[in-house]
């Protein structure tokens, strides 16, 4: 009996991902973080570089840059709401919600006015689009850094200017290409 748990000890520190093994695994957790938000910045250069041109590849890259960043955030959800205790939850939960949202709703937005934007019909979409940028940025920055309420609130507070400034530029998308 003491052979098998000095074995089962053995495997335990042989395996990088016990949880008994907590320099494997902080050295694991360390990449993998490292790995999403590069992943997610990635995905905020290719939407800076091409939001101010109107050409289709560019569009096309619009797209493919809120797709990474909205991928990265998903798992920078995730990764945060591991690490969190269940009484916190609900505090994260809004701001998580409404990042989401706003990505969800420009790459729905950039595919619907693919031709418009690519036309160069849309003289405001650049400017829009580099103001979402920042507000995403401000909003994973602070939902990263959820040390108090106030960071927390601020996340929702940025979340719901970046959420009225994604809708502004629907109306823009939608309206005004008609008017002109």
């Amino acid at each position: 009996m003491n052979r098998l748990r000095t074995l089962s000890q053995k495997m335990l520190e042989a395996d990088p991902y016990s949880t008994r093994n907590s320099t494997n695994n902080k050295n694991i957790s360390i990449s993998w973080i490292s790995a999403i938000y590069t992943l997610i910045l990635v995905g905020m250069l290719v939407v800076l570089f091409t939001s101010m041109n109107f050409t289709e590849g560019s569009v096309v890259g619009n797209i493919v840059g809120y797709s990474v960043m909205l991928l990265g955030v998903i798992l920078l959800i995730g990764n945060i709401y591991n690490k969190i205790p269940i009484t916190n939850l609900f505090d994260l939960t809004i701001p998580s919600i409404l990042l989401l949202a706003t990505l969800t709703f420009n790459i729905i937005m950039t595919s619907l006015f693919f031709k418009d934007i690519a036309k160069e019909s849309i003289p405001y979409y650049g400017t829009f689009s580099f103001i979402i940028l920042l507000m995403t940025f401000s909003q994973i920055y602070l939902l990263k850094e959820q040390t108090n309420k106030y960071n927390i609130r601020l996340s929702t507070l940025f979340g719901l200017i970046n959420l009225v400034t994604a809708t502004t530029m629907f109306i823009i998308l939608k309206y005004y290409p008609t008017d002109c």
